[in-house]
């Protein structure tokens, strides 16, 4: 009788030691390494519902949500999806593969003290000089992706509430490494805009962003949005009738050293009504000003400064065509150099400025460009339907206060082109 061969035993425990030491190192120990980097990041402040491992590797967190959420802030997460790739012990670092959120919820309030009220997210940095830092010292994301998201946002400062949505939202990014290592993180994004009536209309965005050295390059699209979609704004101080006005921009950001330089180019349609008013006082008269020719008003704002500081950017206007170049001679011929707009819960104050054709001709030819490069973002993807939604298994998000229909009446005074 033949003796076995006593290597056989020996070969048969490497290979489990060589399979199955990676693979419950993924399946069990890096996971619970992600639910820990999770906890540790957001400061202890989440609740996970459900934590579930399904093979090969793939980890899934079921209903996480801030512990601090309250009716004007909030965030949540329906489903968080995480594939590793591989984990380090000794230098104690996780890279995932793929990180997928979905159905998330953000809820922010403008107050009407002007204060933004956002949720808090105290995220924390890895200290290496931290003795009891724990589990984790790098996470490196290879791809992040969002679907389904919500953006919900409620500004009681004027006189009627707004009530905005960006709803659909799904987002393409990355890498990303936490602590930042300096390079770049691509995305692209795209969603539905909803605000006053439930009036709506698509934006798509792309680019890249460098936190670490505050550089960024985007390119963004809003297809024509009515602009009685901002009703409760044109209510507030001088009545502004939009009629069946709408809106579309193009715009490109860049910023290099955190110095912002961008530029919005936006179009007004639908000119059906021939004015723009104010207090039933014709302003404009758009059928006039563009002697039967397709009525429609173009220009451009050059934005500069500090990326991180919006409440020091300042703005200059450029007309894209005839009409608004008419309209810019007439506020300069009056002594109106400077008007006021509001931007993200501010007044920014703008300057304006004649255009020659040159001038018209790069806001023609910068809008046609980013139509180009988003085109792709515009169209909707194979099979693209909403994810089946999850029956709740721990407290929703807070439901924000009622907000009511009523309009309030306007307070008098002088018609003032400030603020429109």
């Amino acid at each position: 009788m033949k003796r076995p061969n006593a290597w056989l035993p020996t070969i048969v425990l490497l290979l489990v030691a060589v399979v199955g030491v990676p693979y419950t190192t993924l399946r069990w120990v890096a996971p619970q390494y992600l639910t820990e980097a999770i906890h540790q990041f957001l400061g202890g402040e989440v609740a996970v519902s459900r934590f579930s491992v399904s093979p090969p590797f793939t980890a899934t967190l079921l209903l996480l949500r801030l512990l601090g959420n309250t009716p004007e802030s909030a965030a949540s997460v329906q489903r968080v999806t995480v594939t590793p790739r591989w984990l380090s012990l000794p230098k104690r670092a996780l890279w995932v593969s793929d990180l997928q959120l979905e159905q998330p919820v953000l809820r922010l309030t403008h107050t009407q003290a002007g204060t933004t009220v956002w949720p808090t997210l105290p995220l924390r940095a890895p200290d290496p000089d931290a003795r009891r830092f724990g589990p984790l010292q790098q996470l490196h994301l290879d791809s992040i992706g969002v679907v389904d998201g919500v953006i919900d946002f409620i500004d009681y400062s004027p006189g009627v509430p707004f009530h905005g949505l960006i709803d659909h939202l799904s987002l393409m990014a990355g890498p990303v490494a936490v602590p930042k290592n300096g390079s770049e993180t691509s995305f692209a994004v795209r969603g539905r805009v909803i605000g006053h009536g439930g009036h709506a209309a698509l934006m798509y965005c792309s680019g890249w962003v460098d936190p670490t050295a505050k550089d960024m390059q985007a390119s963004c699209q809003l297809d024509p949005l009515p602009l009685a979609a901002f009703e409760p704004y044109f209510r507030h101080g001088p009545q502004v009738r939009p009629y069946g006005v709408t809106l579309k921009s193009t715009s490109q950001w860049m910023a290099k050293a955190n110095q912002l330089n961008a530029d919005i180019q936006v179009e007004l349609n639908n000119l059906a009504e021939g004015d723009l008013s104010i207090r039933g006082r014709t302003i404009v008269d758009v059928q006039r000003m563009t002697h039967g020719r397709e009525p429609r008003l173009r220009g451009s704002f050059h934005i500069e400064g500090p990326l991180d500081r919006p409440d020091q950017w300042h703005a200059n206007f450029v007309p894209g065509d005839q009409p608004v170049q008419l309209l810019i001679e007439r506020l300069l011929e009056h002594g109106i150099k400077i008007i006021r707009l509001p931007l993200f819960f501010r007044q920014v104050s703008v300057q304006i400025a004649p255009s020659g054709t040159v001038g018209i001709q790069d806001i023609d030819a910068a809008s046609r460009e980013i139509q180009e490069a988003l085109e792709i973002l515009s169209e909707p993807l194979p099979g693209e339907e909403a994810p089946p939604v999850l029956e709740p298994a721990v407290e929703p998000i807070p439901e924000a206060p009622p907000i009511s229909a009523e309009p309030s009446p306007a307070p008098a005074g002088p018609s003032s082109i400030n603020g429109i």
